[in-house]
């Protein structure tokens, strides 16, 4: 008799973020009183459709003011998503209020710190943010907040040709044999702008004499055309052309700015991002690479796979980070800790998006290294952890790993869910 073997499907993106939480049903809306009703998960036939997970808060200023935009749409019925709201308030009575105000789903309060530990994806690194899921559950835009309303369905980023096709005086094909771009977000009326404005001007004067695959575009915030325009001048590069007068191309422009402040993430200006020509970020924050490299020798300056501290802690609060402390460590025993990290660094590193663990060594004395200890109780001496901001948590390895093999398999460990955490000292 022929032997029978049980299949069974992996569930979807979506699903699995939902199953990590424990989420066992969700809050839907019915009919156009604003009731809701419990609906088991299985029961949820949209999920297997496109659908959007809005993460928001009633305490947050720019939720208050982008939640009824978002909910005018919606009520359209032009967003062809359902969406579901992913609270992040701080008690369950301003998630229900907060709710109320909405038109779409939403996952219970009482899950909510639980998702924070999903691995599924990643969380957002502020709010509003709109994650978008396609019709098999996997998440492809991490940034709906802004294309569901300025893009057409499913809302997919633009290419870079039509972020060049509204630059100011220029249209696409005249960038065709460029590979590297720079975004400057900057404006006459901010002094550090103008402080910084000068340095970028030389450099990129001087960069693209030997370097022709670079171009570099400012981004404006200036309040007037006039200013814009003064302030243009003094730059050796390009603009986007966000006062034409034409009324297309200016509100196409506009789209094109809200699209690029989300790939880069500018909290401030200035802000310098280096991209590529699929918009992936390469140096999310560069003002300070051109300062310290004036000549560009490690120019699109993309980050190492083991990055040292004291240089950048890019995406040390978005993901799970494996750090080496060795402040008090010789050179050559530092050498030896960064070569047991480099090989699962680089592997990682070449995930892309997907990476599931950033690599961290901090070799030098400094404040932030000491807020690192403070975060993980104190601890003494050469260590190795592994800091999950996310869920306020940190794993610390048994003993300092003696080999790659015993590294890796601490991570593998921690990926496994095996380790144990112990909570972030946060006050």
């Amino acid at each position: 008799m022929a032997e029978v073997t049980q299949t069974t499907t992996k569930p979807s993106q979506l699903k699995q973020y939902l199953l990590d939480g424990g989420v066992e049903y969700l809050w839907v809306k019915s009919g156009t009183g604003g009731k809701h009703e419990r609906k088991n998960i299985d029961e949820c036939d949209f999920l297997n459709k496109h659908c959007g997970i809005y993460f928001s808060a009633h305490w947050c200023p720019p939720c208050r003011g982008y939640t009824p935009q978002l909910a005018k749409k919606y009520k359209e019925g032009n967003t062809q998503v359902t969406i579901i709201f992913n609270s992040w308030d701080r008690s369950e009575d301003a998630f229900n209020s907060y709710f109320e105000t909405m038109p779409w789903a939403a996952i219970p309060y009482e899950y909510k710190d639980s998702l924070r530990g999903s691995k599924a994806l990643k969380s957002p690194n502020g709010i509003p943010s709109l994650y978008l899921f396609d019709d098999k559950g996997s998440l492809y835009q991490t940034k709906g907040r802004s294309s569901i309303m300025e893009r057409p369905f499913p809302y997919s980023d633009p290419s870079m040709d039509e972020i060049l096709d509204v630059v100011k005086g220029h249209k696409a094909s005249d960038f065709a044999e460029k590979e590297i771009f720079g975004f400057y977000f900057s404006a006459h009326w901010c002094p550090p702008c103008r402080g910084f404005t000068p340095t970028l001007t030389k450099f990129y004067s001087d960069f693209t004499k030997k370097n022709s695959k670079f171009e570099l575009v400012f981004v404006s915030s200036d309040r007037d055309k006039a200013s814009f325009e003064s302030y243009h001048d003094s730059m050796s590069f390009k603009a986007l052309d966000l006062f034409s007068e034409d009324p297309e191309r200016k509100e196409k422009a506009s789209k094109m700015k809200s699209f690029l402040e989300s790939v880069a993430e500018v909290r401030g200006i200035p802000h310098l991002v280096i991209v590529d020509r699929d918009c992936n970020v390469i140096c999310k924050n560069a003002r300070s690479e051109v300062t310290s490299d004036p000549e560009g020798k490690n120019f699109p300056w993309k980050l190492e796979p083991v990055q040292n501290i004291k240089r950048s802690i890019e995406g040390i609060n978005e993901n799970p980070s494996l750090l080496m402390l060795c402040e008090d460590e010789d050179a050559a025993k530092q050498a030896e800790l960064l070569s047991f990290m480099q090989p699962h660094a680089e592997q990682q590193d070449a995930m892309g998006e997907d990476r599931q663990i950033m690599h961290f060594i901090v070799t030098e004395k400094s404040d932030l290294g000491r807020r690192v200890r403070g975060l993980l109780g104190g601890v003494e001496g050469t260590a190795c952890i592994i800091l999950d901001v996310s869920s306020r948590k940190y794993f610390p390895a048994a003993e300092v790993p003696t080999s790659e093999e015993k590294l890796v398999q601490f991570c593998n460990e921690f990926l496994q869910g095996i380790l144990e955490g112990q909570d972030l000292k946060m006050g």
